[in-house]
């Protein structure tokens, strides 16, 4: 009885308080007046040839129109862009254009910048992966976790989004605190001993934006804007709490399906949650995050490393997990890559190590991301795969 006491007076918080987040700033934790050479300093226009960009605009556009895709393909190679995509309506059902500068939610691709804050953290000395996440939020009845785990989805955390159905009042979303707070009133099991196995979990990546909070004294989304957007000149890149100053139009709107007659997804409790989603962007503001890590501006070597030391679950798997991001092999190709779905948009962001090349796909439609990437990678390792790519000036030249 009393524990259903309890439950019921957190819910009734969670349903009529939604309580917010720390939003304290700490000018000696964020650096924001560091400067950097633009990036086109680095990755200047007109280095890919015009004949070769055509060669490569008949290659991909022969996907595209087989699939209709409505959304923004961007396609680099070595950091520099050979070609693009921007078609389709950003409302399917009113016909509102598409351009460049478009938004779309890139769904679980957000896990990549979650984890990249974490591990900048870490860089600066203000948290270790080893650390128990009960010494960042003291309330969390798990106590065995750590930040590692939550970052390879070896914790075990059981989901958030089957608990958000207690939550009586839908009218406004949850916050990731209010996750913390179902999940101690409920304490759903674990679905196994932390570390012992890989289970993809939202809820550990909702958990990790929370610490980026605690440690940092920011919101999440002033954290990710002052430390990883702002200095990879993503100018068009946002948390879904910032997207009230943007203006409207600019901001796509998901969809069910791919015709005007398919119906639009409404809000949904869960759209505030942030840290597994929520962040919207566009493809070149993706091609420059590419450009940044590649330049060390957020991360130095050892970092990085981390983030692409993947953990297989059988000695000889050709899928794992790095630190929010994924890696497969097919037919001895080696992805590095994070795909993401959400209420109505499918994204993609798909790179190969050994020819450089890196297809980013954006839908706000039942049009599948993922799949379109995927046969760009497939038809240029067919067709152009033999070419070698010029470090210094972005160029092909033939072995």
């Amino acid at each position: 009885m009393r524990i259903n006491t309890y439950c019921f007076i957190i819910l009734l918080i969670i349903s009529f308080l939604f309580l917010s987040c720390d939003n304290g700033k700490s000018k000696n934790d964020i650096n924001e007046n560091k400067t950097f050479a633009p990036l086109s300093k680095y990755y200047p226009n007109g280095t890919i040839s015009v004949k070769k960009m055509k060669i490569y605009d008949d290659l991909f556009s022969s996907i595209i129109k087989k699939y209709n895709f409505n959304g923004s393909v961007l396609v680099a190679l070595n950091g520099y862009i050979v070609y693009e995509y921007n078609k389709g309506y950003s409302n399917i059902q009113l016909k509102d254009e598409l351009t460049d500068s478009s938004l779309f939610q890139i769904a679980s691709i957000t896990k990549m910048f979650t984890a990249s804050a974490i591990l900048l953290l870490k860089q600066e000395g203000k948290l270790k992966l080893d650390d128990k996440v009960t010494k960042y939020i003291p309330s969390f009845k798990y106590p065995n976790i750590t930040i590692l785990q939550l970052l390879q989805h070896r914790s075990g955390l059981p989901k958030y989004e089957y608990l958000s159905d207690n939550v009586s009042n839908r009218e406004k979303g949850l916050s990731n605190m209010d996750v913390i707070n179902l999940l101690n009133c409920y304490y759903p099991p674990l679905n196994f001993t932390p570390g012992s196995n890989f289970l993809y979990s939202n809820t550990g990546y909702v958990v990790l934006a929370l610490i980026i909070e605690k440690v940092s004294g920011q919101k999440y989304s002033d954290f990710l804007s002052a430390k990883l957007f702002k200095p990879s000149e993503m100018n068009n890149t946002f948390v879904v709490d910032k997207l009230n100053g943007i203006n409207k139009s600019r901001v796509t709107i998901g969809s069910r399906g791919n015709s005007q007659r398919s119906s639009l997804w409404e809000h949904s409790i869960l759209d505030d949650v942030v840290g597994d989603k929520g962040i919207y962007s566009t493809t070149r503001d993706l091609l420059n995050w590419y450009r940044s890590l590649s330049l060390g501006r957020i991360l130095n070597d050892t970092n990085i490393n981390l983030m692409l030391t993947f953990n297989k679950s059988k000695p000889n798997s050709v899928r794992a997990y790095g630190l929010g991001i994924r890696w497969k092999n097919i037919d001895g190709r080696d992805f590095i890559y994070h795909n993401g779905r959400w209420n109505g948009y499918r994204s993609a962001y798909v790179y190969r190590p050994d020819t450089k090349l890196l297809v980013i796909a954006l839908s706000n439609t039942a049009h599948s991301a993922p799949r379109i990437a995927t046969n760009i990678i497939d038809l240029y390792d067919k067709k152009v795969g033999k070419l070698k790519i010029n470090s210094k000036e972005g160029e092909e030249e033939k072995d």
